[in-house]
């Protein structure tokens, strides 16, 4: 579902979409998503520096912000949805080579997510709780989840896809079961606690080197099997079992089956295992800046998606937009003009805002009495206009 303005795409324009498992009332729901959306922002921004051909430029609005509805949005390039076809299975492996050659894990790889500009294959869902670096170390496991994930995925809801491209990977790769067996301990509640708190580390600290500790930093990531289970699991059959299905049409009798590790037969698991459920940590008392936006009609998407598994809110921090790359003029006609060396922080995006809600420096968006009493002011004054 996507908003489109001229050639860009404004992200997370609809309340469906930025509102989606948080809780209590409209302000406080714009609040935390204001922030979410501002961070996502300023990753996305920090991955287009890394991979430029992959990830799509973002930009913000200019004042005074066109919108009326506090919600603070931003645009990107667009980009056309990845073709439904029988090459869309290598598509979706390349694209997750690309970054794991670089050390970089994208666990919601569907084509949903994947789109092509100027024929070129990109990705449109930079969210950084399923978008992250992990240490080198790391990276053969998190290749094997990745593979696991897309072939799953793929075998599960792309049925234009030929089994045989399937099978294919699987021998080429010298996927099994076992592998499965293997990873799944390492990856269980507790080892992934201590896996997670590295990778969280490794990361703000590459965010740190590259000075932008001040605009994005990672309290909270999602763990592959999550995925794997949440795209597994289909046709009344756990995610076991439909990989197992999988297996035996790649490798019909045992003889063909890659050998058993003593690893794996050791770490043999039950179909059914307990799943880690994400605890949300507490959301900052720092306040996010208020924005406005008015709601478009929703488009309809032509692709079915496959239901995510959920993304727990992380810790609320107030990150600032790195660089404001274009921007839109104040007419009536939607055009981008390019600014450079304009370094917006959240002290020049409330000024923005502070003359539309009558707010002062001093009280600044996140006083609830402050900023109502503004809205009703304004309220008052349309009603008399």
């Amino acid at each position: 579902m996507v908003w489109k303005l001229d050639d860009f795409a404004v992200i997370n324009a609809y309340d469906r979409q930025r509102f989606r498992d948080l809780k209590g009332t409209e302000d406080e729901k714009i609040q935390q998503s204001n922030q979410t959306i501002m961070m996502e922002y300023n990753f996305t921004l920090y991955l287009n520096s890394i991979f430029p051909a992959l990830i799509p430029k973002v930009y913000l609005f200019k004042d005074p912000y066109p919108f009326e509805d506090k919600r603070f949005r931003y645009v990107k390039d667009f980009c056309t949805m990845v073709k439904n076809d029988e090459g869309l299975f290598d598509k979706l492996i390349k694209v997750s080579d690309i970054l794991l050659d670089k050390g970089w894990v994208y666990l919601d790889i569907k084509p949903e997510n994947i789109s092509e500009q100027n024929g070129q294959l990109s990705i449109m869902d930079t969210d950084y709780k399923s978008l992250y670096k992990v240490p080198e170390d790391m990276i053969p496991d998190f290749r094997k989840w990745v593979y696991m994930i897309v072939l799953i995925y793929s075998y599960n809801n792309l049925t234009i896809i030929d089994p045989k491209t399937l099978i294919e990977f699987i021998k080429k790769k010298g996927i099994h079961t076992k592998m499965l067996r293997e990873l799944r301990p390492k990856f269980s509640i507790e080892p992934w606690k201590e896996i997670s708190k590295e990778i969280i580390e490794y990361g703000n600290n590459l965010f740190r080197d590259a000075k932008k500790e001040d605009y994005i930093q990672l309290n909270y990531i999602m763990d592959p099997y999550t995925f794997f289970e949440a795209y597994g699991a289909t046709h009344n059959k756990t995610c076991y079992e439909r990989l197992a299905e999988l297996m035996e049409l790649a490798y019909p009798t045992k003889a063909e089956a890659p050998a058993e590790t003593d690893e794996a037969k050791e770490q043999k698991v039950k179909p059914k295992m307990e799943i880690p459920k994400a605890v949300p940590p507490p959301t900052s008392s720092k306040p996010a800046p208020i924005m406005a936006g008015a709601q478009p009609k929703p488009a309809s998407s032509k692709i079915r998606e496959a239901k995510p598994p959920p993304k727990p809110q992380a810790k609320k921090v107030i990150p600032n937009p790195i660089a404001e790359a274009k921007t839109l003029p104040n007419d009536e006609t939607v055009s981008y003009k390019q600014e450079d060396d304009v370094v917006p922080t959240v002290d020049t995006l409330f000024s923005r805002m502070s003359s539309r809600f009558g707010l002062t420096q001093k009280n600044k968006p996140g006083d609830k009495r402050t900023t109502q009493k503004g809205l009703r002011r304004r309220r008052k004054e349309r009603m008399v206009s």
